[in-house]
C-alpha cells in the first residue's frame, strides 16, 4: 500500500465569540426573575380577600359563566369564587355579595 503525501487544502480559520452575559449581568438576571416571582405571589395573595365571610380567589374563566351577584357573563380575567360557598362573582361585585352561607358568622 502507498501513501501520497501532499500539501493539506486550505482550511478556512473560524474564529468564535462568546457573546454571553457578564458573571455580575447574570446574577442581576437572577435578582429580576426572583423579584418578578415575588411581585406575582404578592399580587396572587392580595387578591385573594375575605368579605362577609367569603373567601375569594381568582379563577380563570372556562365556559359560559355568569356572576352570582350581578347575573352578566364574565371577560379575561375578573372572575373569583368563595372557597366556602363556590359563588362565582366579579372583581368589583366581591364587597356586594350576601354573606357567605357556608361559614358561621360571629355575633356580638
Amino acid at each position: 500500500m502507498s501513501v501520497k503525501w501532499g500539501r493539506l487544502p486550505e482550511v478556512p480559520l473560524i474564529t468564535v465569540r462568546f457573546t454571553g452575559l457578564k458573571h455580575g449581568q447574570e446574577k442581576e438576571k437572577e435578582k429580576d426573575k426572583i423579584k418578578e416571582k415575588e411581585k406575582d405571589s404578592k399580587e396572587k395573595e392580595k387578591d385573594k380577600k375575605t368579605l362577609n365571610g367569603h373567601t375569594f380567589s381568582p379563577i380563570p374563566i372556562v365556559g359560559p359563566i355568569s356572576c352570582s351577584q350581578c347575573m352578566k357573563p364574565f371577560t379575561n380575567k375578573d372572575a373569583y369564587t368563595c372557597a366556602g360557598c363556590g359563588a362565582f362573582v366579579h372583581k368589583g361585585c366581591r364587597e356586594n355579595l350576601a354573606s357567605c352561607a357556608k361559614v358561621k358568622m360571629k355575633v356580638r
